[in-house]
C-alpha cells in the first residue's frame, strides 16, 4: 500500500515517499533526497560557521539502507584561525549495523 507524508497527508512531491508491505514496522522501501541545505551551524553546534551546506540523499530497500552526506561550512570572518571545510560521508547498512563505506573531510592547508 503505497503512502506518502509526513503527517499532513498524500503530497505530490514529497521528499520522503515511502512503501509499506503488509507486515513488519519498517516500511518495504522509502527514500530521502535533500538538495541545496542549508543549515545554521549553531543548530549543528558548530557556532563559528554561520551556515552550512549540503545535501542528503539516503534509500531504503528490503531492510538496508544506504546513506550519502556532504556538507560544506566557512567560518566567520572574525575566525581567522578556522579553515572552510568539506565533508563527504558515505554509509550503508539495516537496523543492527551501520558500515561507513567512506569519510572524507577536508580543508586547505595553508
Amino acid at each position: 500500500m503505497p503512502h506518502q507524508g509526513c503527517g499532513r497527508g498524500p503530497v505530490e512531491d514529497d521528499p520522503v515517499p515511502e512503501q509499506f508491505g503488509r507486515e513488519g514496522a519498517w516500511p518495504k522501501t522509502a527514500s530521502l533526497e535533500a538538495q541545496d541545505l542549508h543549515l545554521a551551524g549553531a543548530w549543528l553546534r558548530l557556532p563559528d560557521y554561520v551556515l552550512i551546506t549540503g545535501s542528503i540523499l539516503g534509500t531504503w530497500n528490503a531492510g538496508r539502507f544506504l546513506l550519502d552526506i556532504t556538507a560544506n561550512g566557512q567560518p566567520l570572518a572574525r575566525q581567522t584561525n578556522l579553515p572552510p571545510l568539506k565533508i563527504v560521508l558515505h554509509t550503508s547498512g539495516d537496523t543492527n549495523l551501520i558500515t561507513i563505506r567512506s569519510a572524507t573531510v577536508s580543508s586547505p592547508w595553508g
